[in-house]
């Protein structure tokens, strides 16, 4: 029984200390951007951009801060498998023309 009220009693100061900060960060933090994960078009253009070499140090540390690994690296690989086909075909109809 102490167990579970230890429990509740952490859920509730956790919520406690989550809402002061959120009404104390909207004044003091107002110049920083809030922290937020990356959905997948975000993921999609970091990685496409990382696969070009462009990737900017600030998304970059920006992904490795908020991004799941697991999401960058299924898309990496997806990224790469369309990369492979598209080269694939455009080789096998240009030496299918010759």
């Amino acid at each position: 029984m102490k167990t579970i009220f230890f429990i509740i009693e952490g859920f509730i100061s956790a919520m406690n200390i989550s809402e002061q900060n959120s009404n104390n960060g909207s004044s003091n933090n107002s110049n920083q951007t809030p922290e937020r994960k990356p959905n997948l078009l975000d993921v999609m253009k970091s990685v496409l951009a990382a696969m070009i070499g462009v990737q900017s140090d600030e998304n970059r540390e920006r992904d490795f801060k908020q991004g799941n690994a697991s999401d960058y690296i299924i898309v990496g690989i997806v990224f790469v498998i369309i990369f492979v086909i598209t080269l694939m075909l455009v080789v096998s109809s240009v030496i299918g023309d010759v």
